[in-house]
């Protein structure tokens, strides 16, 4: 870096880097705490969500299985001597483990929403405890759509967090990488 002196107003890289460093410092330490926060709020229901991801995890192994079976039918029809029972079979196979994956995501989702209506059902009745205990100069220096935002709409931003990021993190992980296992499996000569 050329540390040349500038006219005020000149744009300089050394002055860019020299304000932005400890922005990206700040940030970082920001997104540390905030996942701290994060981890420490969602704790009582930590396990409980991880069950309910083995699930989703299982479904998203047995959302590729089909495919592979379908695959199997085309070669068992590609035979000169075609068995028509084999056929069958893999396609009562594929239907059987398509029926089974959605009947896995949907105990899944169920779980991890009854796990959300009782986390906020939990989080209300603390928050509501403690608006209970504040004094109430707080409340007259708030108007009512803040105590609601901060009571009710806060606590009900958190349903995604709960009931679905882990459960479509698991499942947009885990189905890839089945296939490519597969892929790899079948045919690993790319």
């Amino acid at each position: 870096m050329v540390s040349e002196a500038h006219e005020p107003g000149e744009w300089s890289l050394a002055s860019t880097s020299q304000t932005r460093a400890p922005d990206q410092v700040a940030l970082r330490a920001q997104a540390r705490r905030d996942k701290a926060a994060a981890k420490e709020l969602l704790a009582p229901v930590s396990s409980a969500i991880s069950a309910a991801s083995v699930l989703v995890a299982i479904s998203a192994i047995a959302s590729v299985v089909p495919f592979i079976l379908v695959v199997e039918i085309c070669r068992e029809l590609l035979k000169a001597d075609t068995d028509t029972g084999t056929v069958t079979a893999l396609v009562i196979a594929a239907f059987a483990v398509a029926v089974f994956r959605g009947l896995l995501q949907i105990i899944g989702l169920v779980a991890t929403h009854r796990i959300d209506a009782g986390f906020q059902l939990t989080l209300r009745r603390r928050l509501a405890a403690k608006a209970s205990r504040l004094p109430l100069g707080w409340f007259t220096e708030r108007t009512s759509g803040d105590v609601k935002r901060l009571l009710s709409d806060d606590v009900e931003a958190l349903h995604y967090l709960v009931a679905h990021v882990r459960l479509e993190y698991v499942n947009a992980t885990v189905s890839p990488l089945v296939i490519l296992v597969y892929l790899f499996v079948a045919d690993w000569r790319w």
